[in-house]
């Protein structure tokens, strides 16, 4: 994540020598929760803002750019003149709509809940997570001594997916699927797995 007091300097000098500025917020209801800076909070430093509505508000497809109305009113066009008509997008944006309330709120809860999860699975020796300096969603999962291939089938058949390995382990995502599962359910499934994987 890049700082948020770090961000305003750089808009602040940026507005004060007439720079337009624009935020990829493609994740930033995630970023939030971390730095406890609300989407509007990081929003106002910017001229304009972008958001997925896939990465945190399960649509399919689409994304949000906000700005000013002078900025936005006729984008419209722009879109069109690309090949893409806005009355197309609907179901993309019902589906953000129904999850956005929600989400940080959501996220939070998974948080708290990958955080018990991690303290439970590494009373294994096996089992390390690595957290990432200025890091938010993403952890290592490091993992010794065992078939990572057998370690990840394991899982699979708990309905637990896990992306491909790397020599150490995986990368473990944060987001509110956690919460479909009590943190000490998930946690005895990745124990019962390393221990189907020596």
């Amino acid at each position: 994540m890049f700082k948020y007091d770090n961000l305003k300097i750089i808009t602040d000098y940026a507005k004060n020598n007439e720079i337009k500025t624009h935020l990829d917020g493609a994740r930033l209801f995630v970023q939030s929760v971390h730095s406890s800076v609300t989407p509007a909070g990081y929003g106002e430093l910017f001229d304009t803002v972008y958001t997925s509505m896939w990465k945190c508000f399960n649509s399919a497809s689409g994304a949000i750019l906000a700005g000013s109305k002078t900025f936005t009113t006729n984008l419209f066009q722009e879109r069109r003149m690309f090949g893409g008509g806005l009355p197309a997008a609907w179901p993309f944006a019902a589906v953000a709509l129904h999850f956005a309330d929600s989400f940080i709120d959501e996220y939070k809860t998974a948080l708290q809940n990958a955080e018990k999860f991690f303290s439970l699975i590494q009373k294994e020796d096996n089992f390390k997570i690595i957290k990432y300096e200025n890091g938010s969603h993403i952890v290592g999962l490091n993992i010794k001594n065992v078939n990572l291939k057998r370690f990840s089938e394991s899982l699979a058949k708990r309905n637990i997916q896990l992306p491909a390995s790397d020599e150490n382990g995986f990368l473990l995502k944060i987001n509110p699927s956690l919460n479909r599962e009590t943190h000490q359910n998930l946690a005895q499934y990745f124990i019962e797995s390393l221990k189907d994987s020596y």
